[in-house]
């Protein structure tokens, strides 16, 4: 499973993650199958402007994504909400609360939410977008 986040979340938390994830490779592994965590900018296709729909759209194309983002635009705007469904992607939305928070219980609310997402995502199918709750908590 490859997660991808926007540029709406922090970097350096996904680059954490991803971190996290290679250190704990075999627990990782066991508990949820393979996984990947990249960041907008980080993927090769992009840069940190990149327009939603454009990104929706090559991630769509290639498939098998995640989509984690703190941009409740996403799910608002005609033209991201049309790419978003057009996609096929299933998506997990912070609420707007979470762009209120402090850093570090941002970091906290993500990494609370990141075995709901994985479970989430393995339960759904494709093209489910799942909004995160103002409480943090997944509506299943």
């Amino acid at each position: 499973m490859r997660l991808f986040f926007d540029q709406c979340l922090s970097r350096k938390m996904v680059n954490f993650l991803a971190e996290m994830a290679e250190e704990n490779e075999e627990i990782i592994k066991s508990d949820y199958g393979e996984l990947s965590f990249v960041y907008l900018s980080d993927h090769p296709k992009f840069k940190h402007n990149t327009i939603d729909p454009d990104w929706l759209s090559v991630l769509a194309k290639e498939g098998d994504w995640i989509v984690v983002s703190g941009d409740i635009d996403l799910t608002r705007t005609q033209a991201n909400k049309r790419a978003l469904k057009e996609s096929g992607l299933t998506a997990f939305i912070f609420p707007k609360n979470y762009m209120n928070l402090k850093l570090w219980d941002k970091v906290y609310k993500v990494m609370g939410c990141l075995s709901a997402i994985i479970e989430c995502a393995h339960e759904h199918p494709k093209g489910t977008i799942l909004p995160i709750s103002r409480q943090f908590e997944i509506k299943k």
